[in-house]
């Protein structure tokens, strides 16, 4: 390549690259995300959101009953995350509780197939 060549192929590749950036930004600020400052706020709303509450789980006799109500509950809408303490027989879970409460997370453990009591 010659040495003229080689800077309209430069020139070009910056006009490209300008055009992304362009594009980036303008899709950014529709979104309201000018500045760092909306996508640092939003994970602290969601924690103000979250609760957590305990249950006593009877009918786990295996690991893989206790994989099968962690797994159901990743995939619940508002259930942040479910763990299984399999020795204890003892369920702790991360929900949003605007959207949902413990008896609605009874209901789904009781559709995984098991029967959960609230610790208080």
């Amino acid at each position: 390549m010659d040495h003229e060549h080689l800077q309209q192929v430069r020139n070009m590749s910056r006009k490209i690259i300008i055009s992304v950036i362009s594009m980036l930004v303008i899709s950014f600020a529709a979104l309201g995300c000018e500045t760092g400052e909306a996508a640092a706020e939003a994970p602290a709303q969601a924690e103000e959101q979250m609760e957590t509450a305990e249950f006593d789980i009877d009918g786990m006799s295996c690991v893989s009953c206790a994989q099968a109500i962690e797994d159901g509950l990743d995939e619940a809408e508002h259930v942040i995350e479910g763990k299984i303490d399999f020795g204890a027989e003892r369920l702790s879970v991360e929900y949003d509780g605007d959207q949902i409460d413990v008896d609605g997370i009874i209901e789904l453990i009781d559709e995984i197939g098991f029967e959960a009591t609230p610790v208080d």
